[in-house]
């Protein structure tokens, strides 16, 4: 058997035991409270963005190869 995992398998697995990922957009890492997602997205709103960027509060499709963190908000 296989033990390989690729990228995107193993942040899926960590989507079931955190809530929160984060993603760079425009050069700028944010991040997102994840509320559903499957084994090619996560869902999820903005919660923490650069005032110019104008993203904070709005609900992104995020693809799990754009995910570079998932944690918990307590764990940074």
């Amino acid at each position: 058997m296989n033990m390989a995992t690729t990228k995107s398998e193993d942040t899926f697995s960590q989507l079931f035991e955190r809530s929160h990922i984060s993603v760079i957009r425009d050069q700028t890492e944010i991040v997102i409270e994840v509320y559903c997602f499957n084994k090619s997205l996560a869902h999820g709103k903005v919660v923490e963005a650069p005032e110019t960027s104008e993203l904070k509060g709005e609900w992104l499709d995020v693809s799990l190869n754009e995910i570079i963190d998932v944690f918990d908000p307590w764990e940074r």
